[in-house]
């Protein structure tokens, strides 16, 4: 009942004006609504939220429109806007020096008889400053990359909220400083002429609204020098498996499309040297596969070194890019293990009493580690080459198997990633002032810092060898702890096919 008072009572208010206003004889902006005319407006307030600052647009008829204000605050502040700055119908101000906080604007319009719109225009928006960036959180550096021979780079972890980007800036060759962007879909940036050991800042940038006007940053973050690495392998080594304290000496060069060999000398904590040789090959190159050698490219049993073993190859017409010493082995010459070479099947049984593991390659290109005994005379069809590794198996289809040993050994293992990257590690061994050896455990520490799937420790001590072609040349890179090479049973190679 009250309600309907109200609105008779504002009915009744409405008419009498009108009549008020119809009897005057100066013409008004009612007379000139009645007569068919627009009234002055405005429409399509949009705000822009800056920093410490706000943009307004609408549109209005500049033919209508002589002059605008913008007010906002308690007590009203007020200010006008120069529409001749404004581009078609579009008028657009900025409003500088305002505290953060919530905001209410309102836009009216005047003609150039001073008379007010019929419409006054109405936004609630935010003004953005400290407080706001205060809240503002970095993208996480999942890894920096400072390899030889490429272009130094950082990889981030995917982003969790909805920033642009990130704003880096390092020093150059030249120490002059450098500014570059990340887009936000970005997850690696590369930082081009970066100095070694150079300062490198960051900070992400955020948008806080859709129109805002201004981007503001999250606090600048300094990172620490990235280490210099030779290779992606020796920086996996030092940095994930644990066992590296310093870095002595390190080394790396190409030696086939595909395969790369690296060298690397470190300090454990207890400061005993260690000497590593890491080869990688990956077999996703059509050109390269995974070969068993054996003395004289011949198929009876008996002894030759592996530079021996890799030179009758190539004898006989094959390119060996690089060879490791492969399975354990009688003095006569007889693998403990399994040998398949070229489809070829030379020993299809394991010796009594010895647990014995394989490597291979399957005719259908698949490469394969496991365990020999279980093995039927169909799976002995399947393979393309394979050999023996001897009783330890360091990782099965992603885990690692522990051993708990503690005598140090030169050591020879190979391994493969789930992506067909094969390895070939050598650690010397038994010369306390260059290289001390490994337990098995931490020969798996070293495979498993380089991401495989499946690896197992092959025969040691002083079979323990690994060659190289380089220069057109083979040769053995390691320092063998035996007073001359040791001639062993078989071998295991990479070869350009």
């Amino acid at each position: 009942m009250i309600r309907t008072k109200r609105i008779y009572k504002q009915q009744l208010i409405f008419f009498m004006t009108m009549l008020c206003l119809l009897s005057c004889s100066k013409t008004t902006a009612v007379d000139d609504a009645i007569n068919g005319q627009r009234l002055v407006s405005a429409t399509t307030l949009r705000a822009h939220p800056g920093y410490y600052r706000m943009g307004l647009s609408f549109v209005a008829d500049k033919a209508d429109v002589s002059r605008c204000e913008v007010a906002w605050g308690n007590p009203k502040q007020r200010i006008n806007i120069d529409i001749q700055q404004s581009s078609n119908d579009t008028i657009y101000t900025v409003i500088e020096d305002l505290m953060e906080g919530k905001y209410t604007f309102d836009v009216i319009t005047y003609d150039a008889n001073g008379v007010i719109s019929d419409l006054t225009l109405r936004v609630h928006t935010t003004v953005y400053g400290d407080n706001y960036a205060a809240s503002l959180t970095n993208r996480s550096v999942r890894d920096i990359y400072f390899i030889g021979n490429t272009i130094p780079y950082i990889e981030w972890l995917p982003t969790v909220g909805q920033d642009l980007g990130i704003a880096i800036r390092y020093q150059r060759e030249n120490n002059s400083p450098r500014m570059k962007f990340s887009e936000r879909a970005a997850s690696v940036v590369e930082l081009p002429e970066y100095k070694a050991g150079g300062m490198i800042t960051y900070r992400t940038a955020y948008l806080p609204e859709l129109h805002a006007i201004d981007t503001l940053y999250a606090a600048e973050v300094q990172l620490a020098a990235p280490p210099y690495y030779s290779s992606i392998t020796n920086k996996h080594v030092a940095e994930k498996s644990g066992l590296v304290s310093q870095i002595v000496s390190q080394s790396t060069i190409s030696l086939h499309e595909g395969v790369d060999y690296s060298t690397l000398q470190f300090q454990k904590a207890d400061r005993n040297p260690v000497s590593l040789f890491i080869l990688e090959a990956d077999l996703n190159n059509g050109n390269l596969g995974l070969s068993t050698l054996m003395p004289n490219n011949d198929t009876q049993f008996s002894l030759q070194t592996v530079l021996g073993m890799s030179q009758h190859r190539e004898n006989a017409g094959s390119q060996v890019v690089a060879a490791v010493n492969a399975d354990f082995f009688d003095w006569s010459g007889l693998p403990w293990g399994p040998v398949i070479i070229d489809g070829s099947i030379v020993k299809d049984y394991v010796r009594d009493g010895a647990g014995s593991t394989y490597i291979g390659t399957r005719k259908d290109g698949s490469l394969s580690i496991g365990y020999a005994s279980p093995l039927t005379a169909l799976d002995y069809q399947r393979f393309q080459n394979l050999v023996g590794g001897g009783a330890h198996m360091l990782y099965n289809n992603g885990v690692r198997q522990v051993f708990n040993d503690t005598d140090r050994h030169p050591r020879t293992m190979v391994g493969f990633t789930a992506d067909k990257k094969v390895y070939f590690v050598v650690v010397d061994g038994r010369q306390p002032s260059y290289s001390v050896g490994m337990t098995i455990d931490e020969l798996a520490s070293i495979i498993g810092s380089l991401g495989v799937t499946y690896a197992l420790n092959l025969d040691g001590g002083g079979s323990s060898t690994m060659v190289v072609k380089q220069d057109g040349s083979l040769k053995v890179v390691n320092r063998y702890s035996d007073a001359s090479l040791r001639a062993v049973a078989n071998a295991l190679a990479i070869v350009h096919k």
